[in-house]
Order: structure tokens, then sequence, then C-alpha cells
């Protein structure tokens, strides 16, 4: 697709929440905080995720616009 960036900075993001949800929620919750620090990664990521779609798609939009000559 040419965004191929966009799953590598997805993987960056979730492996830098990963390691520090991990070192800081060992603290306060033991095993538990482990066990929660993939879930919340997961969702990090899937957040970087859906607001890249979203500004990509509204790219992607706005140039078939133009190329169809549609206003609005």
């Amino acid at each position: 697709m040419g965004i191929a960036m966009i799953p590598m900075f997805s993987g960056i993001v979730e492996l830098i929440l990963r390691t520090s949800a991990a070192v800081y929620l060992i603290e306060y919750f033991g095993y538990s905080g482990i066990c929660y620090a993939s879930p919340i990664a997961w969702l990090g990521s899937s957040l970087f995720l859906f607001a890249s779609y979203h500004y990509f798609i509204r790219l992607l939009e706005d140039s078939y616009k133009q190329h169809a000559g549609i206003n609005g």
C-alpha cells in the first residue's frame, strides 16, 4: 500500500508501552501488573493504528475528490 512505516511504528509503540507498563505496574500490582502489560500495549497500539487509519483515509478521500473534481 505504500505506507509501510505505520505498522512498524505500531510495533514500536507496543514495545514501549509493554516495557514501561511491566516496569511500573510490577511495583504496585506484582505479577498481575505484568499480566496487564500486554493488554495495555495492545490498546495503545490499536489507538495509534485507529488514528493512523482515519488520517490516511481522509487523505485518500481528499485526493479522490481532487482528481474527480468533486467539491465538498
